[in-house]
């Protein structure tokens, strides 16, 4: 359950409360569903864990009840971190539009509790669906950030859910080898000897794979790297891929994932947006730069939440 403590009616006094609250959820199990919110703007931020099994779930709810709710699911190891605060600012966004958000940690990450798991991309749309299933709006839109939307996918079907698709995997071989260069520069900062085809090796004899003080399991490097974002969508719900690089030219890549969904009668756009997001390694300051003050991160959410607004009419 959920539970609204409204700093608006508690005025500053409430705040440590509430605050403390955080804190004794994220040391226990067995604490489920307490009050932890605070208000931003005319928006009200509020976390809880959802269930026994400890995924953690952040809501983002407007004043009156929404019509809308967007299911944010992001990707996993240092994707996880690197679009976390886009995907808050995102959340924020849509409440602040009227629209509902909640974002949340799978089992096994963040702050989620409850029995240690290495979570997959089964382990994630169980989650996924999960969180989707308690939904009570009239209408949902998942969106799904990197692997996240290869667990996504998962539920096209089941759900016949409207799609984001934020920068998503879409053929998950060329995903581990990002994973794979990611780990050789780590090597050779550290003075090491090594190169991709020994970390491939390496992997492929059932070895995990450590990049930026993360370990990525040898088994979900296995499972991504036999995964095609395009196999798991089987039904013609709606999608908006959004594309963050250099340029608003769309990859070669995307437009053959669109051509693809076209001839199968699926509507989908592309969002092209000039925007550094670096996955794996660090760029100098730019990881360090507010969110909330670059042009693409009000772009992004204007144009997600208009194709939002557009496809649950």
């Amino acid at each position: 359950g959920y539970h609204r403590a409204s700093m608006e009616a508690q005025g500053d006094e409430g705040r440590p409360n509430a605050e403390r609250d955080i804190a004794q959820q994220a040391a226990t199990s067995t604490v489920v569903g307490g009050p932890a919110a605070s208000r931003v703007g005319a928006t009200y931020d509020e976390s809880a864990f959802f269930d026994e099994e400890g995924r953690l779930v952040f809501r983002c709810t407007p004043r009156e009840p929404p019509r809308v709710t967007l299911v944010i699911a992001s990707s996993l190891f240092a994707e996880f971190q690197r679009n976390y605060r886009r995907e808050v600012l995102l959340a924020r966004a849509a409440a602040a539009a009227g629209l509902g958000a909640i974002r949340f940690h799978y089992r096994g990450v963040g702050n989620s509790v409850g029995e240690p798991i290495t979570p997959n991309l089964d382990t994630m749309a169980d989650d996924l669906a999960a969180i989707v299933s308690s939904v009570t709006t009239p209408s949902t839109v998942i969106v799904a950030t990197r692997i996240g939307a290869l667990a996504a996918v998962k539920l096209h079907d089941r759900f016949d859910l409207p799609l984001v698709l934020w920068e998503p995997v879409l053929d998950g071989t060329r995903w581990v080898e990002e994973v794979i260069r990611a780990s050789m520069a780590r090597h050779i900062a550290e003075g090491g000897a090594v190169t991709a085809d020994s970390i491939r090796e390496g992997w492929q004899t059932g070895g995990d794979v450590f990049v930026l003080g993360e370990t990525v399991p040898a088994g979900i490097l296995d499972e991504v790297a036999t995964t095609r974002l395009l196999d798991g969508i089987t039904s013609s719900s709606p999608i908006l891929v959004v594309q963050m690089g250099r340029h608003e030219r769309v990859r070669p890549d995307i437009e053959r994932a669109l051509e693809d969904l076209a001839q199968r009668g699926v509507p989908a756009e592309v969002l092209p947006v000039v925007a550094r997001q670096v996955w794996w390694v660090n760029e100098g300051g730019d990881l360090f730069r507010p969110l909330e003050t670059d042009e693409s991160t009000n772009l992004i959410n204007q144009r997600v939440l208009g194709w939002v607004e557009k496809v649950t009419r």
